[in-house]
């Protein structure tokens, strides 16, 4: 994996770490344009942890670096000791 870069005070406004351990509670939502919304965006709860997401790249780099983090999880956790959550 390459080393990231850090994101531009134009692109992030705040830089924050979350730890989270255990089952999550887990929801998204999508605010679009077609719901009233001027500017379109898809909010992300993971937990207390809040993401939105502004526009299809900043969507596409944070599926990357889950993507990622999904490969490199037998290294770092060890075999995998829960059941993936499932859609639906």
């Amino acid at each position: 994996m390459s080393k990231l870069s850090e994101p531009s005070e134009l692109n992030c406004r705040i830089i924050a770490q979350a730890v989270l351990v255990g089952p999550q509670t887990v929801s998204v939502r999508v605010f679009g344009r077609n719901e009233g919304w001027d500017k379109p965006y898809i909010s992300l709860r993971i937990g207390k942890l809040l993401i939105n997401l502004e526009d299809a790249q900043a969507l596409a780099d944070l599926t990357y670096v889950v993507r990622e983090a999904n490969l490199s999880a037998d290294r770092a956790f060890g075999p995998a000791q829960y059941k993936p959550r499932r859609r639906g």
